[in-house]
């Protein structure tokens, strides 16, 4: 099973083009870490009509609910090293 749900604060502007929409969800932890990250900072995406009402809807600094699925992706840079992504693709924001 593959499913996500989150609530947190957007923390970037969206950026759309060609119906596809990401931006960054800001989670708060329960705890301050040694480091002192108190948040996590999790990449999202959005598709078609979706993405359209996202970046009508929300601001940066929103609060907002999401559930959705991981997905991961491989890509190989220009020095033929390859890098490994993931994000959460949104089916519902809140």
């Amino acid at each position: 099973m593959n499913n996500f749900s989150g609530i947190g604060r957007i923390a970037t502007d969206a950026k759309l083009g060609n119906g596809v929409l990401t931006s960054l969800l800001a989670i708060k932890r329960i705890y301050k870490s040694s480091d002192g990250i108190e948040a996590d900072f999790i990449p999202i995406t959005l598709f078609g009509k979706q993405a359209e009402n996202f970046n009508r809807l929300t601001n940066k600094g929103d609060k907002i609910g999401i559930d959705g699925s991981i997905k991961t992706s491989k890509y190989a840079d220009e020095n033929g090293e390859v890098h490994y992504g993931w994000s959460v693709t949104v089916n519902h924001f809140y």
